[in-house]
């Protein structure tokens, strides 16, 4: 079948880069990024995937086998010291118990700790569709909030909490003042060609940059 042979296809040939994040303050690598790129000549899309193994009952079981093999490589580059950001889209997550017991199982494989994972939060629209996922956070995962994934107001950035915004411009100072009053980070990505001042960037509270 197709669909299954694509499934495996993206388990076994998913490229993973890895994105540095820089710490304005200490000039150091904070963490790194994890991008996949599914390869192209695969019948189905990436979100098609997703919806494909999310319909079979196992979009944890995948996921969890990309995010193995993403550590098995940063350990293989030295990276196990900094801290990893993955994306999860909540919207896909059936069963929360069974994912992050596959989670821990890897961090226990690479003898790394809870705080060394922050999950950028996708595919939610209010409180209810993050709730359970925050459960699993007190026990000492990072979440990181993108600005453009879903619609921010201070309200629920303020329920929620996440341990770090990525705002999209600098000019959003609400979004940046109510992340900084409850000692989140802030996140932002260096655009193609944008001249920067990092003296200026941490003025305006931003703690951490990246460049695709």
């Amino acid at each position: 079948m197709a669909i299954c042979s694509d499934l495996k296809k993206a388990i076994e040939d998913v490229k993973i880069n890895f994105v540095p994040v820089r710490d304005l303050e200490t000039n150091e690598i904070y963490g790194y990024k994890v991008i996949k790129e599914f390869p192209e000549d695969m019948a189905l899309e990436k979100e098609e995937i997703y919806d494909w193994v999310y319909d079979e009952n196992f979009f944890e079981f995948f996921i969890s086998k990309i995010k193995d093999k993403a550590l098995k490589i940063a350990r293989e580059r030295g990276y196990l010291d900094k801290k990893f950001f993955y994306t999860l889209r909540v919207n896909y997550i059936k069963d929360s118990d069974f994912l992050f017991s596959n989670i821990e199982s890897m961090l226990n494989k690479y003898q790394l700790s809870k705080e060394n994972i922050c999950f950028e939060i996708k595919g939610f629209k209010d409180w209810s569709d993050v709730e359970e996922i925050l459960d699993y956070v007190e026990e000492g995962y990072e979440i990181l909030i993108k600005e453009g994934n879903q619609s921010l107001d201070r309200n629920l950035l303020s329920l929620i909490e996440p341990h770090m915004v990525e705002v999209s411009s600098l000019e959003n100072r609400e979004l940046i003042e109510t992340t900084k009053s409850y000692g989140g980070k802030i996140i932002y990505k260096i655009k193609e060609n944008e001249k920067i001042d990092e003296k200026n960037l941490r003025e305006v509270g931003v703690d951490l940059i990246y460049k695709k």
